[in-house]
């Protein structure tokens, strides 16, 4: 009575220890079978199979009785001695043993599957069913065997059987979706998926398999809802993470995809792939950001990007126009320090833009820097930037550094171009200026005459 208390508590290593403890004790009374057959099941469930065996062959030795023979071809079939197991199975005659018979059937044809004996197995298996046809674990089984073996139809009529009899077998279902899912047949996979969001432990597979279905389908939003609710839970599979950044990425919601990605590359650093993927996603997410005029966080994801193109002279560019619109905000703000700093970022990712070394001739001119303005200037003459203002500034510089004479010459040279060029009226002015300064006003004046004429 206590042996079978313990093993319905499924307390079997209480049973094993008192077996271990007191074997005499228990190898006592051949009038009580079951004491023998809870002690070798107890084994068995502990997959001490040894020991399980060496309990059922004493239990057989007092009478051969069917599931003591079965459970014995099982623990030698676990153990690998698929002969001797099929020998056991063999064994279970009587139409008093049906139920018995099927199951060792069942078995027959899981030990030949192993062996890959492909038709010994689907012998086996119909057997098990012409004996048991409402059997769970038979249809189950059989249903399996055949989805495994890609004939899809005989696995989908099983498994079918076996859910008349059990509507709640959530593997049933599952592999029923997934069949459906290779076959093309959608709404029915759908169907079958959907049946197993409540209550049960298919749900995060088939949440997954539907947001993966969605996605397939182009159905992003839909994809995303279950593909963002199971990102939620603690359990976040290699598939989740690669489909969940799949989608993020491509309904615009950068962030989430690298977050996603990222955490998958931390299982996988050797995926060469992926890290291909998530350089494409900091692009993006840059773009999102520039677009935004969020222009700091943009060059950072682009910067990120050029690890893995550093050939991509585009993006350099973009970089540098990003910085240069950075160096314009803080001009204006009246930061120059700042904008120098950003003004050469510009320049050392444009390598060879001159539009960046004017500016920062400019900006050497605002500081009071005018050797390295006219040096900048000097290096521009000749480009394809617009030469009388290259003039006028160099010339302006000379002013404020004080070589008058050198000045006037240059701006002189600007004032007398025939171009439709404001740089012409700013030379006029500016030596106008000059002349005022010097107190030279019969040359000011017919200057300052044309000016507003």
């Amino acid at each position: 009575i206590l042996t079978y208390a313990l093993y319905h508590q499924t307390k079997y290593a209480i049973i094993i220890d008192t077996c271990e403890k007191y074997p005499r004790k228990l190898d006592f009374n051949k009038d009580y079978p079951d004491v023998y057959y809870f002690i070798a099941r107890a084994y068995s469930k502990a997959d001490q199979l040894n020991k399980a065996i060496e309990w059922y062959i004493k239990l057989i030795e007092i009478k051969e009785r069917a599931d003591a023979v079965y459970y014995l071809g099982c623990a030698l079939a676990n153990k690998g001695d698929y002969d001797k197991a099929i020998t056991v199975f063999k064994r279970i005659t009587g139409k008093e043993t049906e139920e018995f018979k099927a199951l060792a059937y069942l078995q027959c044809g899981i030990i030949h599957t192993k062996r890959n004996k492909i038709k010994d197995a689907e012998d086996n298996y119909i057997r098990a069913y012409s004996i048991a046809p409402k059997n769970i674990q038979v249809l189950y089984s059989i249903g399996i065997f055949y989805y495994l073996h890609g004939d899809y139809q005989k696995a989908l009529n099983y498994l079918s059987e076996l859910l008349i009899i059990d509507l709640g077998h959530g593997t049933a279902h599952f592999i029923r979706g997934y069949i459906y899912e290779k076959q093309g047949e959608i709404t029915q996979a759908v169907a079958e998926y959907e049946s197993l969001l409540s209550g049960n432990s298919f749900v995060l597979i088939s949440r997954l398999r539907l947001g993966i279905l969605y996605f397939k389908q182009a159905d992003y939003k839909k994809a995303f809802e279950h593909l963002h609710l199971l990102y939620q839970s603690e359990e976040k599979t290699d598939a989740l993470l690669f489909y969940y950044g799949l989608i993020c990425a491509l309904i615009n919601h950068f962030e989430l995809a690298l977050g996603s990605w990222n955490a998958l590359m931390d299982r996988h650093p050797e995926d060469e792939r992926l890290k291909v993927n998530i350089y494409r996603v900091h692009y993006l997410l840059g773009c999102s950001y520039a677009n935004e005029n969020r222009y700091m966080q943009a060059i950072q994801e682009w910067k990120e990007y050029l690890k893995g193109y550093t050939d991509d002279i585009n993006t350099k560019k973009n970089i540098a126009e990003l910085y240069f619109r950075l160096f314009a905000a803080e001009i204006k703000s009246g930061d120059t320090q700042k904008a120098r700093a950003f003004l050469l970022e510009a320049a050392a990712f444009d390598r060879g833009n001159n539009k960046y070394i004017f500016y920062m001739a400019l900006c050497d001119y605002k500081t009071g820097s005018f050797d390295e303005c006219i040096s900048h200037l000097d290096n521009l003459l000749n480009t394809e930037l617009d030469t009388l203002r290259i003039k006028y500034h160099k010339g302006a510089a000379l002013v404020r550094k004080g070589e008058r004479a050198q000045a006037t010459e240059i701006l002189s040279e600007v004032s007398k171009s025939n171009e439709k060029n404001i740089y012409v009226s700013h030379a006029n002015w500016l030596i106008a200026n000059e002349y005022i300064l010097n107190r030279e006003y019969e040359k000011a004046i017919p200057i300052l005459e044309a000016l507003l004429c």
